[in-house]
């Protein structure tokens, strides 16, 4: 591992800080270490310190000209990451339409499904 690479199993990316914090309780409660980041901006600054092989939960939309959680996962596939979900706290069937276009890369979760967390989380 190089000195500049963080080993970490999971990065969370989301705007919210008590989504941040339940996701980091999750990721402790199986003992895997995370990171998390509430701007995507400090994200994007900081994702080369992470191996290809790092699991990267995005929120879907974080405003204020940000970028928006399919095009942060556009970027990192481009730079080789391979393990990319996206997670909403809207309801299902409020984004369908908008999930049915997301790319076959990129995996969308449910923010309060922590089930399906904990079963990536443990993949």
């Amino acid at each position: 591992m190089s000195k500049f690479q963080k080993e970490v199993d999971v990065v969370f990316v989301h705007k919210d800080s008590s989504l941040l914090y339940a996701f980091s309780s999750l990721a402790s409660a199986v003992d895997k270490k995370a990171d998390t980041y509430q701007k995507p901006q400090e994200f994007l600054e900081n994702v080369s310190r992470y191996p290809k092989h790092t699991k990267m939960i995005l929120g879907r939309t974080f405003g204020n000209g940000a970028p928006q959680g399919v095009q942060m996962a556009e970027q990192l596939h481009t730079l080789g990451f391979t393990r990319l979900y996206l997670t909403s706290v809207m309801v299902l069937s409020s984004i369908l339409e908008e999930l049915s276009q997301i790319p076959d890369y990129l995996t969308f979760i449910e923010a309060s499904d922590s089930d399906e967390i904990q079963r990536i989380l443990n993949e």
